[in-house]
């Protein structure tokens, strides 16, 4: 007697497998859930408040290549833009937000959809409003070079400048809080040893 095949319960394939990354830069916006439910996994990489600019963007860089090793695509990526503008950070900035571009493509062009988001706090200031515009612009003309080559479209960018008061973050690592008792129900401690 033939038995029936049993599906397994791995993972979907990853054709089938619709994931965003969202990049958020130390003193970004904190992360919401808006649009969350469009995708079946959200890939969330965080700098750590201390961590320099070049170690935040080796990290993302490999988690992305990890990522890419697996032969698994994001079709969405959002860069969360802390508030700092120096050389080093907007460096750092412009590296991740090509590699995501990059990746993108890719995905255009074996999924057919993809989009990058800039995303920074509606008080930034104009010059660094300028910054991501010209990083937006960049990313267009490295689509459409690329997308000439490949006959395909170039990454979709979008800018948002959202509400929101930028949050610092502590280390990763675990947590606990003790939750404040009323005080009627508080019970005192008899003093002494048992």
């Amino acid at each position: 007697m033939r038995m029936p095949t049993v599906r397994s319960a791995r993972r979907p394939p990853a054709a089938t497998e619709s994931i965003r990354c969202v990049v958020l830069e130390s003193g970004s916006l904190p992360l919401t859930d808006s649009d969350a439910e469009n995708f079946d996994h959200t890939i969330v990489i965080a700098q750590m408040q201390d961590e320099p600019a070049a170690e935040f963007a080796a990290r993302t860089l490999e988690r992305v290549a990890g990522l890419e090793r697996t032969g698994r695509r994001f079709i969405s990526a959002t860069l969360s833009a802390g508030n700092r503008h120096e050389f080093a950070a907007q460096a750092t900035r412009r590296r991740i937000v090509m590699s995501l571009a990059q990746h993108l493509h890719a995905s255009r062009a074996a999924h057919g959809a993809a989009e990058l988001t800039l995303r920074a706090a509606r008080e930034t200031a104009p010059e660094h409003r300028a910054e991501l515009l010209d990083l937006a612009a960049d990313v267009m003309a490295f689509g459409s070079d690329t997308a000439a080559e490949t006959s395909g479209e170039p990454v979709g960018v979008r800018l948002r400048f959202d509400e929101g008061v930028p949050e610092s973050r502590r280390q990763s690592g675990t947590f606990h809080a003790i939750p404040d008792r009323p005080a009627s129900t508080a019970r005192r401690a008899p003093s002494g040893r048992r």
